[in-house]
């Protein structure tokens, strides 16, 4: 276990707050704070691009199912690896 604290593999300090209050009102007090919260946007965005693909698709749309999944998707990708424009794309 101190190895992987070390390592920066797991975290020493176990989250305190829900993941509805983390998600809408975060509390960033460390770089792992940082990192949880980009995963997050990650899974976010992928969850809104899946959602979208499916609605956009059963409406019988498939072009722009796959552009607008596409773009939500990378957009996630980009917010993961903290990509300013990718956020404010994503945002907007």
């Amino acid at each position: 276990m101190l190895g992987m604290q070390t390592l920066g593999i797991s975290d020493s300090t176990p989250r305190g707050e829900s993941r509805l209050k983390s998600l809408f009102w975060p509390a960033i007090e460390s770089s792992f704070d940082v990192e949880y919260l980009a995963l997050q946007g990650y899974w976010v965005c992928t969850l809104v691009a899946v959602l979208s693909f499916l609605l956009l698709l059963a409406a019988g749309q498939p072009t722009t199912a796959g552009i607008v999944s596409l773009l939500f998707y990378l957009g996630g990708v980009g917010v993961r690896e903290h990509n300013r424009f990718a956020a404010t794309i994503v945002f907007v």
